[in-house]
Formats: structure tokens, C-alpha cells, sequence
């Protein structure tokens, strides 16, 4: 990456980022991290409180830091909450890495737009296997209803956000019969990049078996899009263009079996010029 001069725009990480191929590992992990580094240090970070390592559960990655514009709380405002989680294959992960640019920036970004937001970890796999990582979800969400209105938030107005393995958290959180939420606890929620379908997972690899496990005659139940349950959850999908074709195949099967539930097509959106 030393030799590669990328110009330091949005648009420019943009059309490199498509050259660096599809797929997933640490190298092109690392390489998007680098493109996007001096651009995350730039954007701005004023008006914001951010209240760090918050506890919702008894976990110690049970952690959320709260973003939300400046003076919320003291004005008794009642803004919007997003609660976001990372990925990282269901084995890692963390809400703030490479110094803080990631993913602080994404509860920067809501605050600086008028929304109260929890950047949030949970369990790793295999200590927490399936569905333990959408259970952390639902008390994210319990804590929310019941503190955020400290923080400036509306309870009655969040919703779940997750990336990779948290949008999969967040999907089945959302939408499973065993762990879903009663209608209206949450007001949607939002897949970005998720997987809710284990054989997808694990078809070409044991990426996914810590935390779905061996048994694969389970992996039909454990499916959020085979398996949603009575609450209608409104939900919007997301799939970057640089995604591999399992991360495109399980938004379209999600896509279509909202479209069976709903009787009408979700929100959705193919992110061009993105990677994983």
C-alpha cells in the first residue's frame, strides 16, 4: 500500500477499493482500513457527547458507547436511536479498532445528524453460540428502552443496525420466531452485509461453525429468512458491491422472503463502489 497513491476523496478510496477484488481476508481487510484512514482522521468529530463503555448486560463485551448530539439530554430532546454493531466473523471483533477511525465513525456520523447512537459489542462464538449474539441484541435494545432518554434518545423510536456477523445478529434478532421481539419494540432494523442463512455460511467453509455449531440437520431452523416469526419488523437490507456472492445471494433470499411476508418489496440497496 506504500507505493499506492489514492487521491484522499471519497470518490477516489471509492474506485480503488473496487480493484482490491472481492471476498474476505485480514490483507484486504487491512488495505480498506488504510485507504479510508486519513479520510476517518478528517471528518469531523465536534458536537458530539460521547459517553464510552457503557454496560447493557452482565457480559464484559457487553459494552456500549453512546453517541448523541451535543446537549440532547439537556435539552430533554427525544431524538431517534440507532444501535449499530460490528462484524468479524462471529469470532472477533470490536466497536472501536485501528485507534478509534473504526467504528466510532459510524456513531459519529448519527449524532452529527440528530440521532442518538450505541456503537455496541457482544459475545464471541464459540462461548456464545447460536442464538446468543441476537439475545445480546435484545438486551441492547431492553437497556435502550430503559436508559436512553438519559442520553437525549426516544425509546419508542429505535432501531437495530449491524455489519457482517452483527447484521446477522441483528437479523435474526429481528426476525426469528425463537428470539424476536414483540411488534413494536423496535421500529426496524437495518442488515448490512448479514448473513441469516448458516448453510450459506458454511458450504465452502467452517468460517461459520463456532458459532452455528457442527449439527448441520439445525442449520434449516436456525435460518432467520426460513424461520421469521409473527412480528413484522420492517426491515432494510444492504449489500456492498464488492461483497462476495454468498453476502449477495443471502440479501436477495432475505429481499424475497420479505417480499412474501410483506406483500410488498423491503427497502434495499446495492452500495456501489463498496467493499465488505
Amino acid at each position: 500500500m506504500d507505493d499506492v497513491k489514492v487521491p484522499l476523496t471519497a470518490e477516489g478510496v471509492r474506485r480503488h477499493l473496487m480493484t482490491l477484488g472481492r471476498g474476505l481476508s485480514r490483507e484486504l481487510f487491512n488495505e480498506s482500513y488504510a485507504l479510508y484512514a486519513e479520510l476517518q482522521a478528517r471528518a469531523p468529530k465536534d458536537g458530539i457527547d460521547l459517553a464510552a463503555d457503557v454496560k447493557y448486560g452482565p457480559h464484559e463485551r457487553h459494552l456500549l458507547d453512546v453517541h448523541a448530539p451535543t446537549g440532547a439530554k439537556a435539552r430533554g430532546e427525544k431524538l431517534p436511536v440507532v444501535i449499530f454493531f460490528h462484524g468479524g466473523g462471529f469470532t472477533s471483533g470490536h466497536k472501536n479498532i485501528k485507534k478509534g477511525a473504526f467504528y466510532n465513525n459510524v456513531g459519529n456520523y448519527f449524532a452529527r445528524h440528530g440521532v442518538v447512537c450505541c456503537n455496541g459489542t457482544y459475545r464471541y462464538a464459540p462461548e456464545a453460540q447460536w442464538p446468543e449474539g441476537a439475545r445480546d441484541i435484545g438486551l441492547s435494545v431492553e437497556w435502550a428502552r430503559a436508559h436512553i432518554a438519559e442520553y437525549g434518545g426516544d425509546p419508542e423510536a429505535i432501531v437495530v443496525m449491524g455489519h457482517s456477523s452483527g447484521g446477522t445478529h441483528v437479523g435474526t434478532y429481528a426476525l426469528h420466531k425463537e428470539v424476536q421481539p414483540a411488534e413494536g419494540t423496535i421500529k426496524g432494523a437495518i442488515i448490512l452485509s448479514g448473513q441469516c442463512r448458516p448453510d450459506i455460511n458454511t458450504t465452502s467453509s467452517d468460517r461459520a461453525s463456532p458459532y452455528y455449531g457442527s449439527d448441520k440437520s439445525r442449520f434449516a431452523y436456525m435460518s432467520a429468512i426460513a424461520n421469521m416469526g409473527p412480528a413484522k419488523v420492517p426491515v432494510y437490507v444492504l449489500i456492498a458491491e464488492g461483497d462476495s456472492h454468498p453476502f449477495h445471494e443471502a440479501a436477495f433470499d432475505m429481499a424475497q422472503a420479505l417480499l412474501a411476508r410483506d406483500g410488498h418489496a423491503p427497502w434495499f440497496r446495492l452500495i456501489r463502489g463498496h467493499g465488505h
